[in-house]
């Protein structure tokens, strides 16, 4: 695990821990439309369709997107077992710098 992979999951623990980090795709179109949103993380092992969906979604709202990791090591680091779909509000504590070292790290699919 790369340092910039160590970071985005150690800040999403504390974003949950704080209520800065949403769930799952349902949410991802409510809180989209309203202009809560800042990031999209989704896991490896999301199914094929659903991803290609999401990634449309975010297109269409103009999130950033990451894909990366599995959910079930995932959900044993953040404490959030089979969560595949992980939505960062805007008001993520830190969010300027980790959007930065993402795109640094070139791992966003659709920024």
């Amino acid at each position: 695990m790369t340092d910039i992979e160590q970071q985005l999951i150690d800040r999403v623990k504390l974003g949950i821990s704080r209520k800065q980090v949403a769930f799952g795709r349902d949410m991802l179109v409510n809180m989209g439309r309203r202009k809560q949103l800042a990031m999209v993380w989704i896991t490896e092992d999301l199914a094929r369709n659903a991803t290609f969906k999401l990634i449309r979604e975010c297109e269409n709202l103009e999130l950033p997107l990451v894909i990366w990791g599995e959910s079930e090591s995932i959900g044993e680091l953040t404490g959030e077992p089979s969560v595949k779909v992980y939505l960062i509000k805007k008001n993520f504590s830190g969010l300027k710098t980790l959007l930065h070292d993402l795109k640094e790290a070139d791992m966003f699919i659709y920024t």
